[in-house]
Parts: C-alpha cells; sequence; structure tokens
C-alpha cells in the first residue's frame, strides 16, 4: 500500500515524512539567523504548521482522499470548525434548534428505505450529477429530518446552506420587499446566486399567491441557471403539485414551468407510516 495518494495523472507518490524533513530543518535554518526577530519566528513556525496540514488534509494524505464535494461556490474558506461552531452556522442558516443535530448518522434507517437514505446521501456529498433534490411522502415520514441531514452534512463540508419552509422564505422575500431599500435584492442575491444549498421545505402544504409562486419560479430558474442546487420537500407527488401549488382562479402556467424544471432532480420517495 502506498502511503500517500495524488489524483492528478503521471505525478508519482512523495514521501510525507520527508517532506516534513525538510520543513523541520527549514525552521532550523531560520532558527540560526541573527537578524530574524521572535515575531518572525512564530510567523514562520504558524506557516510552516499551516503547511503541515494543507498537505496532510489535501493531496498529500497517508489514505486516499474523499473527492471534494461538488458545490461550485466552494473554495474551502471555512476552517475546520467544532460542533458548536457548526450549530450556530447552521441556526443562521435557518435551522430551528430540534433539527441542528440530525445528521445521517442520527437517522434511524429501516431496510426498506436505505436505499432512499444512500441516495440523499450521495446527493449531500456531491456524488450525485442532480442539481436538485425532491423529497416526497406522507405525513410523518421523516422528509424534513432527510432534508436536514442533507444540508447538515453539506455545510459539514463547507457549503453554505440556507433552510426554511416556503412559506417562511416567502413571506422573508415579501417583507425586504415592502422594507425598501436593498434588503430586498441582498436577500435574494443570497437565495440566488451565493448560497450553495437551499432547501425549501414543505412546498405544496398551502396555495401561494401568484408573487410568491413567481418568486419561487424565478429562485429555482436562477439557481439553475447559476448551477446551484436545491431540495424541496412536499406531502404531494410532483404529479400532484401541480394544481396544489396553482393559486386560484390562476392559469398553471407558472407551476408547470416551475416543475418542469424540477423534472430533473433527484426524486427520494418516504413512504410507510408515521415516524413521529
Amino acid at each position: 500500500m502506498k502511503q500517500c495518494e495524488i489524483e492528478q495523472k503521471n505525478t508519482g507518490c512523495r514521501d510525507l515524512n520527508s517532506i516534513e524533513d525538510i520543513m523541520n530543518g527549514l525552521k532550523s535554518l531560520f532558527q540560526s539567523g541573527e537578524n530574524i526577530s521572535e515575531n518572525n519566528l512564530q510567523s514562520i513556525d504558524s506557516s510552516l504548521t499551516k503547511l503541515t496540514q494543507v498537505i496532510r488534509q489535501g493531496k498529500f494524505s497517508e489514505t486516499p482522499t474523499q473527492s471534494p464535494i461538488d458545490y461550485p461556490c466552494i473554495v474551502n474558506e471555512i476552517p475546520p470548525e467544532n460542533p458548536e461552531q457548526l450549530r450556530n452556522r447552521l441556526r443562521a442558516s435557518g435551522y430551528s434548534e430540534s433539527l441542528l443535530d440530525v445528521t445521517f448518522n442520527a437517522l434511524k434507517v429501516d431496510p426498506e428505505i436505505r436505499a432512499k437514505y444512500e441516495k440523499a446521501y450521495d446527493f449531500a456529498v456531491g456524488k450525485s450529477d442532480k442539481n436538485g433534490a425532491f423529497i416526497c411522502g406522507e405525513y410523518g415520514t421523516g422528509k424534513t429530518w432527510l432534508a436536514a441531514a442533507i444540508g447538515h452534512k453539506a455545510a459539514e463540508n463547507g457549503a453554505w446552506v440556507l433552510f426554511g419552509t416556503f412559506a417562511k422564505i416567502t413571506s422573508d422575500l415579501m417583507s425586504a420587499m415592502k422594507s425598501g431599500g436593498s434588503e430586498y435584492a441582498v436577500l435574494w442575491e443570497r437565495y440566488t446566486k451565493k448560497a450553495d444549498l437551499v432547501i425549501v421545505d414543505d412546498i405544496g402544504k398551502e396555495k401561494p399567491t401568484d408573487w410568491k409562486l413567481q418568486q419561487l419560479f424565478e429562485l429555482v430558474d436562477t439557481r439553475l441557471s447559476n448551477g446551484k442546487k436545491t431540495v424541496f420537500t412536499s406531502n404531494y407527488s410532483l404529479g400532484a403539485l401541480k394544481s396544489r401549488i396553482t393559486p386560484e382562479n390562476s392559469d398553471d402556467c407558472t407551476a408547470g414551468a416551475l416543475l418542469d424544471r424540477m423534472k430533473n432532480f433527484e426524486p427520494i420517495i418516504l413512504n410507510g407510516e408515521s415516524r413521529r
């Protein structure tokens, strides 16, 4: 077994320990210099330590590393976090307290739905080529929890996640619009361009207005155009959702256009009795 592996072809395998030996020697060389201040030595030591971490976590690794998560915006700007830091980031993303610790490891997986959870996990870590997932099923089958686990895993890997019910997201957009100024533009950009993953929970729970439905359509359409990932949960199947989200006394063109863009989402259907 090789000690380290690199994804690039024709580059071979280098000895990680030798690299660390070189860095240690370089540190000793710096320490022998008469004109180097103590502050500079501390800075050099800190930089070398960070370089070691980069080598261990990046291309040079004692074991093959997992392929990076497939979220186009992520440039590894978020440093390693402890559990509470991740929880705080999820709170800021819209997670309720009851969902902060919902992970794939915490979910109860029955044998008959294991394959569906594995499909959701693959989507969360970027192994799926889909830009969206549609989780549907009866009341209490775990749709929101599964969506939360997807977001938790994506956030754990560095993604910027936004989570909210359809009603809450559209209400926030309406409030921002009424407030005037740049608030709406900033919020809209967060949902459509900046967030790596947006989770829209409970679509179809209530009939939207024409304005809310148009906002949702433009949100999904813009995110798809930007290669961003979106997750929907619903009590309704994709086929039944069209009439459910069409406002009263309106045609179904916008609803139809939205569902047409969702037809290539990863379908995850949860059946069975309520788990509540």
